[in-house]
């Protein structure tokens, strides 16, 4: 079966993550014949008709992949997002995959990731945090952790990558991996509703599109759990930082 474009799924994800916000829309447009790679360009959509004419044409031309800007940005309004754009850190991203990434996944591959995924999810909520955001990104599976506001600076930036380290030296498996090199703020990610066109399509390995599985839009915002891990970690010998909007 052919993935397709799910447009409900593509909105709903933006106004979680972006609201009415500004937000970049990355895309890797489909590489000329006898290249792997093709041109990757961003747009930023003025509403929701744009961003729906914008998805339904990318799509069409067989996009290799569409992600999207999901923290507050400063002001921004073209180009690429970097760290430097981000006004502050609303979210806490994680992302599980398998080991093999050059190529679709397979339905087991999927599942071995989702163990990891899901015994992580299940440690989260041990801890009384809850995702608000859960889907399949195509080859693997993301989450949404809400966060209070946390600054944009070295402290914060040390924080996540320390956790997302963390937790794949807790989690990991030979069939699936938390990705830590996705800490940095200005993160690009996956849209969910959009098709996974990563690598090369074969039987068993087909393109699937990038689907929400849950959310719940009452998940708080849990930085008392961030800072006791900060002081409990190995090693620590810094102060943490304070996990309050606009505070560091």
């Amino acid at each position: 079966m052919t993935a397709k474009l799910n447009l409900d799924h593509a909105l709903r994800a933006v106004q979680i993550l972006n609201g009415d916000k500004p937000f970049e829309l990355r895309i890797e447009q489909a590489p000329p014949a006898g290249e792997k790679k093709g041109q990757v360009i961003a747009e930023w959509p003025k509403g929701e008709a744009e961003l729906r004419k914008l998805l339904i044409h990318h799509d069409k031309a067989c996009a290799k992949s569409i992600w999207c800007s999901f923290q507050p940005l400063n002001g921004r309004r073209k180009g690429f997002v970097t760290n430097e754009d981000v006004k502050r850190r609303d979210w806490f991203f994680i992302d599980v995959a398998r080991t093999d990434t050059e190529n679709p996944a397979t339905l087991q591959e999927l599942a071995e990731a989702k163990k990891v995924f899901d015994a992580v999810l299940a440690f989260l909520a041990a801890q009384s945090i809850t995702p608000r955001l859960v889907g399949l990104s195509g080859n693997g599976w993301h989450a949404y952790l809400p966060l209070d506001g946390w600054p944009n600076d070295e402290a914060h930036a040390d924080l996540a990558k320390s956790f997302l380290k963390f937790l794949a030296d807790k989690f990991n498996s030979e069939n699936g991996k938390i990705d830590i090199g996705i800490c940095n703020v200005g993160r690009v990610a996956k849209l969910f509703g959009t098709v996974n066109r990563k690598g090369v399509e074969s039987e068993g390995r087909p393109y699937r599109t990038a689907e929400i599985h849950t959310e719940d839009l009452k998940a708080p915002a849990n930085s008392v759990f961030f800072l006791r891990f900060w002081w409990t970690r190995p090693g620590s010998n810094r102060r943490p930082p304070r996990c309050e909007r606009g505070e560091s």
